[in-house]
């Protein structure tokens, strides 16, 4: 026993001469601090920071101060406390091996403090949440496009409406004219008709067709050579004035009316020269493709002449020495 215990002893102290942080595995490991909130990583630092004063005080404290197998120990005592405050230590059978049961129920409980660890709930919470707004803001989008749609449809109902109405008024007010215009004749039983509306004089609505610039210049000239009084003039001037003033033309200036028809004919003879030169073109064309179909047509009966001439030179040839066939054998001779 005591060379046992001499060689604890050596080994133990063998343990000292290492140094604790490289001894002891750490029981958490290394933490992403990138992928943290803020918040935690600042909390972490400053856990980190008090933890190496701590350490850092308690080396250079002689009565605290212990080498790495006094670490080595409070670490394993950590540890059994911290299996004790799950539950204890598994319960062992008599072969010595842990119950089944017991090892189920800490998993599960290891699952929870994890699932708790990462806000498993919180999470689900938050999608839940996410997931109620989502249904409420398309529920509310729905109701706004039916309210919309309903909208539209009234007003377009409206709109057909106010057109019908308007129409009726129209036809109404046509149909009263109409009554005033008309003169009605007692009907007996041999003089209906239906469909027809009588108009009074049918050439009274029949609508004047335009004069001429001729009829016009001449119509002008006639006026120019009647012998008017000052104020008949002054009337025609007024009357000139005020068509002007409302945008009309007036055409009652002579040089003006005989210059606009010399330009009109110049336009005419110019469009009936373009014009005889487009037909005489259109003709020439027409002769040129007709001369070409004759052309090709000529062309096309010569080929087959041609073919048929040959095929029957072919047929005259004779096999053997003979050679070609000019006369029959044996024929006499003129």
């Amino acid at each position: 026993m005591e060379v046992y215990s001499q060689r604890a002893v050596f080994f133990d102290r063998l343990v000292d001469l290492i140094p604790a942080k490289h001894y002891l595995v750490p029981e958490e490991g290394p933490i992403a601090m990138r992928f943290l909130e803020k918040t935690k990583r600042e909390a972490i630092r400053e856990e980190f920071k008090r933890k190496h004063k701590d350490n850092k005080r308690a080396k250079l404290d002689p009565d605290q101060a212990g080498g790495t197998v006094e670490a080595l120990k409070k670490q394993e005592m950590e540890r059994k406390q911290a299996l004790a405050g799950d539950g204890g230590a598994p319960v062992h059978h008599q072969n010595g091996f842990p119950d089944k049961d017991d090892l189920r129920q800490r998993l599960k409980k290891k699952l929870e403090e994890m699932r708790m660890q990462r806000k498993a709930e919180e999470n689900s919470e938050k999608v839940r949440s996410a997931k109620e707004w989502k249904d409420g803001a398309l529920e509310v989008g729905r109701k706004k496009a039916a309210v919309q749609q309903k909208q539209a449809r009234q007003k377009i109902s409206k709109v057909d409406r106010l057109a019908k109405n308007s129409k009726k008024g129209s036809d109404k007010v046509v149909e009263k004219k109409q009554q005033g215009v008309n003169t009605p004749k007692k009907a007996t039983g041999s003089e209906f008709s239906f469909g027809k509306l009588d108009f009074g004089q049918e050439d009274g609505l029949k609508k004047k067709n335009k004069l001429s610039k001729q009829e016009i210049l001449e119509k002008v000239e006639k006026d120019k050579e009647k012998v008017l009084s000052k104020e008949e003039e002054k009337k025609r001037a007024w009357k000139a004035a005020l068509a002007r003033a409302h945008g009309e033309k007036v055409l009652d200036d002579p040089k003006l009316l005989k210059k606009s028809i010399k330009k009109d004919e110049k336009l005419r003879e110019k469009k009936s020269q373009a014009w005889a030169e487009r037909t005489e073109k259109v003709k020439e064309k027409q002769s040129q493709r007709q001369q070409k179909r004759r052309d090709n047509i000529q062309a096309r009966i010569d080929s087959k002449k041609a073919a048929k001439k040959e095929r029957r030179e072919k047929k005259l040839l004779r096999a053997g020495f003979e050679g070609r066939k000019k006369e029959f054998i044996g024929a006499k001779k003129k």
